[in-house]
C-alpha cells in the first residue's frame, strides 16, 4: 500500500507539472490532448520503474509474477479481454436502458477520448497511450504491486477487491462528469478482479497486461470507427 501510495502521488504531481508547463505553452489545444492524456501513464510508469528498483533488489522478477511468462498467457489474455469487454459494453447498455425508461438523461461517458479518437493527427498517439502505455502501467501498480503485496499476506478475495477498488477510484474522473466516469466505472471494478484473477491463476502478469491491453484495444477501435457508440 506504501508503495502504490508514493508510486501514485509521485506520478501525478510530476504529471501535472509537465501537464502545466505544456500548457502553458501556446500550442495548438487539440494537438496538445492527446500528449496531455500519454503523460500521466507515462510518469506512471518511469515513477514506478525507478522507485521499485531503490526500494528493492531483483523487483522485476517479482513484479512480474511467480512463473515466468508463457506463450499461451498472450492467447489467454486476449480470450479473457475479449470477453470482459463485451461484458463491460452489456453493464454500460443495461445502465442506458434503466436511465431511459426512468426518463433520466444518459451523459455522453470519456467525452475526451471521443474528442481525441476523431483528430486524425492524434489517433496514433492515442493508441500507443491506451492500448500500450495505459494497462502496462495500470497493471504493473495494481496488479504487479498492489494485488501481488497483498495476496502475500491476505486471501485472494480480499486483495482482489481492494486492488480492483483502487483501481477503479481513479476512473471516476474520466472526463464527462461523475455520473458518466460512475457508469464506466460499473464496469471497471469487476474487470480489475478478473485481471487479479488471472494473476493469481496464472502466477504472471503478462495476462493481465495482454488482457488489459486487448480491452483498451477494442474500446479504441469502437471510439475511432463508431463515435456515436455508448
Amino acid at each position: 500500500m506504501l508503495d502504490v501510495l508514493v508510486i501514485y502521488v509521485a506520478a501525478q504531481i510530476l504529471a501535472t507539472f509537465v501537464a502545466v508547463t505544456l500548457t502553458s505553452t501556446r500550442a495548438d489545444p487539440d494537438a496538445l490532448l492527446p500528449v496531455l492524456v500519454a503523460v500521466s501513464p507515462a510518469m506512471s510508469l518511469a515513477v514506478a520503474s525507478a522507485w521499485l528498483a531503490l526500494r528493492y533488489d531483483r523487483w522485476l522478477q517479482p513484479l512480474m509474477g511467480r512463473r515466468p511468462p508463457r506463450v499461451g498467457d498472450v492467447g489467454i489474455g486476449i480470450a479473457v479481454g475479449v470477453v470482459c469487454l463485451l461484458g463491460q459494453r452489456l453493464i454500460v447498455l443495461g445502465i442506458a436502458a434503466l436511465a431511459e425508461r426512468s426518463g433520466a438523461d444518459l451523459p455522453v461517458v470519456q467525452q475526451t477520448f471521443r474528442e481525441i479518437a476523431q483528430q486524425p493527427g492524434a489517433v496514433p498517439l492515442f493508441v500507443v497511450t491506451t492500448v500500450l502505455l495505459a494497462p502496462v502501467a495500470e497493471e504493473v501498480i495494481f496488479r504487479g504491486v498492489l494485488f501481488q503485496g497483498l495476496r502475500s499476506r491476505m486471501s485472494f478475495w480480499v486483495a482482489a477487491l481492494v486492488s480492483a477498488a483502487l483501481f477503479t477510484i481513479p476512473h471516476l474522473f474520466e472526463g464527462g462528469g461523475l455520473l458518466a466516469g460512475g457508469i464506466i466505472s460499473s464496469g471497471i471494478l469487476p474487470l480489475g478482479i478478473v485481471f487479479a484473477a488471472l494473476v493469481e491463476r496464472r502466477g504472471s502478469l503478462l495476462p493481465a497486461v495482454v488482457a488489459h491491453a486487448t480491452y483498451n484495444a477494442i474500446g479504441v477501435a469502437t471510439l475511432i470507427l463508431l463515435p456515436g457508440a455508448v
